[in-house]
């Protein structure tokens, strides 16, 4: 007497469901559990050391991922040169 198994998706998530694919492969997972492993043993090592190094490595952290993410916005969003920034109020502020 084995029960199969009962599905509750909704017609929503099943067409979403198909929308879905594959994006990584082996090698990608294979980097993906050594970077764990080493992160895994470097807070090992902190934890040693006590809790200011375990907090100096969450501020560093949080360092190194707003100067990442600030250089990556600084590539994607259209940039406009002062000169242009200050022409263009000028001329909006004498032609209302």
């Amino acid at each position: 007497m084995t029960a199969e198994p009962v599905d509750h998706s909704t017609s929503l998530a099943v067409s979403e469901r198909r929308k879905l694919r594959k994006s990584l492969r082996r090698i990608d997972m294979i980097f993906f559990l050594i970077c764990a492993l080493v992160g895994l043993d470097t807070l090992g090592q902190v934890a040693s050391y006590g809790a200011q190094t375990f907090t100096w490595v969450v501020v560093l952290g949080a360092v190194a991922t707003a100067a990442l993410l600030s250089l990556w916005l600084t590539r994607r969003l259209p940039t406009q040169s002062l000169a242009e920034g200050e022409a263009s109020g000028a001329e909006s502020a004498a032609h209302p």
